[in-house]
């Protein structure tokens, strides 16, 4: 009985490890393509950015704001190791 409770134990922590880090993986490749978009809209990309329709525009960074509200979400499935090393303040979801 023992034995099954540990590896049901291990079981468990290796899908979460897993887990963090396929969030691990989502989130540097998120973080990835939105520093690639704002590449596009300052420094000398704006001029180009700017001369584009405001529907374009307001598209534009419609999907950079979701890119962003995504990185959000997945920063905080991503479990803290301790309270005290928290970011979060140790408010955990």
């Amino acid at each position: 009985m023992a034995a099954a409770i540990v590896a049901h134990s291990c079981e468990s922590h290796q899908l979460q490890e897993k887990s963090v880090t396929g969030n691990i993986d989502a989130l540097t490749a998120k973080t990835s393509q939105l520093r690639a978009m704002l590449c596009i809209v300052y420094g000398d990309g704006y001029e180009t950015f700017a001369a584009h329709s405001g529907e374009i525009k307001h598209n534009y960074l419609w999907l950079a704001a979701e890119l962003a509200k995504e990185i959000d979400f997945i920063a905080h499935e991503i479990p803290c190791p301790s309270e005290t090393a928290c970011p979060r303040g140790g408010e955990h979801a």
